[in-house]
């Protein structure tokens, strides 16, 4: 703790300081400088005076007759007054004291705001922690469940390749036909849900049913004839005759469809599981966005305390600067006297102490006359 009391006024003010502060020094040479040459001149006037006031010996035995010494004495108050000057107790002061206020107001308005986002951070917790998003709506769950609807249609899709090079296209062509046949049957199979969804009642979406399975079906016997057919002439080159029915081929088409369509509508998120991963993935970002800004409130806490801490220490550096040189202009004041008193005595014919050549006569008037406490 940083205590200061002023001598002359009635203020009273308190520097507090950390106790782990590091300690900073003040100097200002120019100052000292005019200080010591000031105190080199005042010296020799002294001893001189005294000198001469000997020789009438003076000053007398009785009485105080100190104003002999005054003028040196006011030099000396004068050198002070300098000090205060250049270093500007007052305003130092009033800086350190309202900027460790003003310092102090902001850090309590920073904590409180750091309360309050404490407060939404932990609610923001609190419904992450009740929230239970289904498994089925993580984004590799539905990676994997695309996958799966896709390699059932990419295998219908190779399956037919054969089927493509019987109208001239070569094995490459037909590949990348099969592929491209495969990927649009896959956005088949996720959309028929949805074209389901469209009837309004339960006999327009049977109706919907009714419909697409036998586009579907149709689509896939005309491909079960074609690929018997390939199969026949295949034989046929081999010089064996062998009869294939369609029927098998677009069965197991329509098996693999159906597979790929069973897998969205068993293990695709509802509406509802869609809603709460929505809700919860928001709360996780809300989150991540409180602790952030937590984070920032306690660098801005950290940044007003190093900028109070470090006020605090120039002021006092400054103040205690003010009070060493007020003290070493005092101590000089004192060793002008006692050379004074030296020389008076050394060269008086009458061999008289004069009473007032006993303590320093005069008081000081100080600026920077503070105590330091250490807590």
């Amino acid at each position: 703790m940083l205590a200061r009391s002023l001598g002359m006024s009635q203020h009273k003010t308190i520097f507090n300081m950390e106790k782990n502060l590091v300690r900073q020094t003040y100097t200002n040479p120019a100052l000292e400088a005019f200080i010591s040459a000031t105190f080199g001149v005042v010296q020799e006037k002294a001893k001189v005076s005294g000198e001469s006031l000997a020789l009438k010996n003076l000053p007398p035995q009785n009485g105080d007759h100190m104003d002999f010494f005054e003028e040196y004495h006011e030099q000396h108050q004068s050198l002070i007054h300098s000090v205060n000057t250049e270093l500007s107790f007052e305003t130092t002061r009033y800086n350190a004291v309202s900027g460790k206020e003003n310092a102090e107001k902001e850090i309590h308005a920073l904590h409180v705001k750091k309360s309050k986002a404490t407060d939404k951070l932990i609610e923001c917790e609190n419904r992450v922690k009740n929230m239970h998003p289904s498994p089925r709506t993580k984004k590799t769950f539905l990676m994997w469940l695309w996958i799966a609807v896709g390699v059932l249609c990419l295998a219908e899709g190779i399956f037919t390749v054969p089927i493509l090079q019987i109208f001239g296209l070569n094995f490459l062509e037909a590949l990348i036909f099969g592929i491209i046949f495969g990927s649009v049957l896959s956005i088949y199979a996720h959309s028929i849900p949805w074209l389901v969804s469209l009837g309004k009642t339960v006999w327009q979406r049977w109706a919907i049913i009714a419909g697409l399975f036998i586009l579907t079906f149709a689509f896939f016997f005309f491909l079960g004839s074609m690929r018997a057919n390939y199969l026949m002439d295949s034989m046929k080159t081999e010089g064996a005759t062998v009869n294939f029915s369609a029927w098998p081929f677009a069965l197991a088409s329509i098996l693999l469809l159906l597979t790929a369509m069973t897998l969205p509508i068993l293990y695709y998120p509802s509406d509802e599981e869609k809603r709460v991963r929505v809700q919860y993935e928001e709360a996780i970002k809300e989150k991540e966005l409180w602790d952030k800004e937590i984070a920032k409130i306690e660098g801005e806490i950290t940044e007003q305390g190093a900028k109070k801490d470090t006020l605090l220490i120039s002021s006092a550096a400054i103040i205690e600067y003010g009070q060493s040189l007020e003290h070493r202009i005092i101590s000089h004041a004192r060793l002008c006297f006692s050379l004074f008193k030296k020389h008076n005595l050394m060269h008086r014919t009458d061999g008289i102490k004069p009473d007032s050549f006993r303590e320093y006569p005069f008081a000081f008037a100080t600026f920077f006359n503070l105590q330091l406490q250490r807590v």
